[in-house]
């Protein structure tokens, strides 16, 4: 099982996201990113953290664009909310609510390429909120569920090296 799992990750995923990948240490929007922010520790919406979503609102209700009124900044980024309620929680407590691997497609850190994600896919647990794409025969949501612990250990694993090095691992 791990032998066709990891022939998945190192063939068959890389070229499911052939239509909305951005390879890694490139990504288009992530010019206005603030002095703070490392290159690629976030995937960002023209200057916003998951495109101006309240972050709360995946927690706590479907997912809500929010309001440039109720704007805070976490590590350089800016983010929105849908009232000040939701802005007080993510700024009492932001690491509970920011999206896993800075915002990028949780599946595809598992295979080393920075894709932005569908915010219409994530799942929230107890491990917080992770974030998918999906392309034309590919939900990375699907294939994540499918083999959780594994993506999650190799996601990790990659993200911490591309934040520490700059680059995924070899």
């Amino acid at each position: 099982m791990n032998l066709i799992f990891n022939s998945f990750i190192l063939f068959i995923l890389p070229t499911c996201s052939l239509l909305h990948v951005e390879t890694a240490l490139k990504s288009p929007d992530n010019s206005n990113r603030s002095e703070n922010a490392d290159q690629n520790k976030y995937c960002l919406y023209e200057g916003k953290g998951v495109d101006g979503y309240d972050l709360v609102t995946f927690f706590e209700e479907d997912p809500l664009k929010g309001n440039e009124k109720f704007k805070s900044s976490y590590d350089g980024v800016s983010y929105l909310f849908k009232n000040k309620i939701n802005k007080d929680k993510f700024d009492q407590n932001p690491k509970k609510y920011l999206p896993k691997y800075g915002g990028w497609c949780a599946t595809n850190m598992a295979s080393k390429q920075l894709t932005k994600p569908r915010l219409d896919l994530y799942i929230v647990n107890e491990k917080g909120l992770f974030l998918f794409e999906r392309t034309l025969g590919v939900n990375g949501k699907i294939l994540w569920s499918n083999n959780e612990v594994e993506y999650e250990k190799l996601a990790n694993h990659n993200y911490n090296y591309l934040i520490e090095k700059g680059k995924f691992p070899d």
